[in-house]
């Protein structure tokens, strides 16, 4: 007796369409928020699941489901923000050449999760590089680094994180990425493999829940 799955008859090139556009949002989701394309993929089939009552496969959505599978990539992405760089940075081979357009919005997407002015920015490149003018891409890769472990302990990312997975009823997408964070945070000293690309999807994922700071009697 065949047990497979029946699947309604479908419209197939709505689907074909349907799934090319899913493919699309996932690719930018994984480009934006730094995670692996396969867990992307994972988060993708969860919500399927979950809209289906049980069926992974995209070919059990209805039309009405498929919509509300791309209002959740699309809430995904927002909280991404399309407009931020993503994390990895390619070795320059003139690394006195300017920095470049995505290196600028890293450094700037850095800056305002630490709530510093452009003033703060300067004084803390003086005080922890020596630097007083003039910034080059090799400059720019190693100020990064600096500022990573800055916003995630001003933002207090490592305590809240695992507050968030062992207290709160997330969904299923943000504790997927949570939990990489949690990954990256282990993996290296003071934050330096995280992705900071991820850094201010962490943060806003959070604050969305409400995730408290920890007092700092608390932390030590």
């Amino acid at each position: 007796m065949n047990t497979a799955k029946r699947h309604p008859r479908i419209d197939q090139p709505a689907y074909r369409a349907n799934v090319r556009r899913w493919q699309a949002m996932m690719t930018n989701l994984s480009k934006e928020s730094g995670l692996p394309r396969d867990q992307v993929e994972q988060i993708c089939r969860d919500k399927i699941s979950e809209l289906t009552g049980g069926d992974s496969s995209s070919k059990a959505l209805t039309n009405h489901q498929w919509a509300k599978l791309f209002n959740f990539l699309n809430d995904r992405l927002a909280l991404v923000d399309l407009g931020r760089p993503q994390p990895q940075f390619r070795p320059d081979r003139n690394p006195d050449a300017l920095p470049t357009a995505k290196q600028r919005r890293v450094i700037e997407t850095l800056r305002e999760l630490l709530d510093w002015s452009t003033q703060d920015l300067q004084s803390f490149t003086r005080k922890y590089f020596g630097w007083r003018k003039g910034t080059t891409r090799a400059r720019a890769n190693k100020l990064i680094d600096a500022l990573k472990p800055q916003v995630l302990r001003h933002h207090q990312v490592a305590a809240r994180v695992a507050i968030a997975l062992q207290e709160y009823n997330l969904d299923q997408a943000d504790r997927h990425l949570l939990a990489d964070v949690a990954r990256q945070l282990e993996s290296g000293k003071q934050g330096a493999n995280v992705r900071v690309g991820a850094i201010p999807v962490c943060i806003k994922v959070l604050n969305r829940y409400g995730v408290p700071k920890v007092d700092d009697d608390a932390q030590n």
